[in-house]
């Protein structure tokens, strides 16, 4: 079976959404099928790839960070995607057997619709990220002519699809909230996904090059982006608490908008068990993530909707416990709940963070529980050979 992936973000890009569909592809291929991704990229060009071609197409505006300039460059992805598309399956000859896009972006709606109409195939949204309704939850979002404009987009995007994949059993649940009533019946449950990468020899040579304290400490991680949907104060204000606690170290690893306040903080606060880094490859990560303490995942309590962070499965699938803040009735407390891979809170309570850092530290036979059951929970549900096949199983 051929397939084509869709997408605007892939490798060399090293964000979780780029090393996830690397992965699926990957996947996919091994399943004996074979796929073409098209993507964006700074320029035009093919390249093969595993055994897969990747169709880079470089936008208007690539990587923009000026809103304006990003949502024009992104609402016309539709129109310099479809000639791009249909012209290298025209001379590629492969019969096109099924189409799989990924949200974010939510402008891939048009496309699709114009490439199911001339390739008479189904469609399989990998939908990663309700938008707009988080932005607005977090008020992130207010102009209500922007709000129309984005559902707008959205809604028309759903209704290309033929099966919507969705990250949480309660983004189901809750899909009166976010979707309309004929497009319900289209949802499935497609958990997040990830490739363990299995270091032999882990160090922390990543850290000792430079010049981390890292001797004699237990490190708790986080390793993502840094923005509003994210919060990390709440670890802030935590770390401060436990200062006293000279073994514990808390590092933060990524990039995003709220990279700076929170490095500011760290250094205006002298909050000296706080080390930040700029994000890193997955390869020197992994290095390394095998021999901390805990990993952190951290979502702002604002959230109405569940999504379960990717950098959870990384820490998941190297075999370390999890400490977590997340939104009030998150799917992740009643799964950790059954599976005791760490200690979720969704009380937005700081005392709370301060307790787990204490009961993971403190209580031995606790956290090598949680230690030993965190990679059980990850080849549960999380495995990339079981995404795909699930994919895969609504084209045939």
């Amino acid at each position: 079976m051929h397939l084509v992936l869709i997408c605007d973000t892939f490798l060399p890009k090293q964000n979780s959404g780029a090393i996830q569909l690397n992965d699926l592809a990957n996947s996919i291929v091994s399943l004996n099928n074979s796929l073409t991704v098209f993507t964006i990229g700074e320029q035009d060009k093919i390249e093969k790839i595993n055994d897969f071609d990747i169709v880079y197409i470089k936008p208007f505006f690539y990587n923009s960070k000026n809103y304006y300039l990003r949502f024009f460059s992104e609402i016309s992805y539709s129109f310099y995607f479809k000639n791009a598309i249909l012209n290298y399956i025209k001379k590629d000859k492969r019969e096109v057997e099924g189409l799989i896009f990924y949200s974010p972006s939510i402008f891939f709606g048009h496309l699709i619709g114009a490439l199911k109409k001339n390739l008479r195939v189904k469609s399989f949204l990998i939908l990663r990220d309700i938008f707009p309704e988080w932005a607005v939850d977090l008020g992130i979002i207010k102009n209500s002519i922007s709000i129309y404009i984005f559902k707008y987009f959205s809604s028309y995007q759903y209704r290309q699809a033929d099966f919507i994949g969705v990250q949480a059993q309660s983004n189901i649940k809750n899909a009166e909230s976010w979707i309309d009533d004929q497009q319900r019946e289209k949802l499935v449950t497609l958990y997040n996904w990830l490739s363990p990468q299995k270091k032999t020899n882990p160090s922390f040579m990543y850290l000792e090059d430079l010049k981390v304290n890292y001797k004699n400490k237990k490190i708790f991680i986080y390793a993502g982006n840094i923005g509003d949907a994210q919060d990390l104060n709440l670890f802030l204000d935590a770390a401060v608490k436990l200062l006293y606690k000279k073994d514990i170290l808390f590092l933060i690893i990524g990039r995003g908008k709220n990279f700076k306040p929170i490095s500011n903080r760290v250094e205006c606060d002298t909050i000296n068990n706080v080390i930040m880094l700029d994000e890193i490859d997955n390869d020197k990560l992994f290095e390394f993530l095998p021999l901390c303490y805990a990993g952190i995942i951290s979502l702002n309590k604002n959230h109405k909707l569940d999504n379960i962070p990717g950098k959870l499965l990384s820490y998941l699938s190297a075999g370390i416990p999890i400490l977590g803040a997340v939104n009030y009735n998150n799917e992740l407390v009643d799964l950790n709940k059954k599976f005791k891979y760490g200690l979720i809170y969704d009380s937005g309570k700081v005392d709370d963070i301060v307790k787990g850092v204490i009961k993971l530290t403190d209580d031995k036979k606790f956290y090598l529980n949680t230690k030993r059951n965190s990679f059980k929970f990850f080849n549960t549900f999380f495995t990339t050979k079981k995404a795909a096949s699930k994919i895969l199983g609504f084209f045939n």
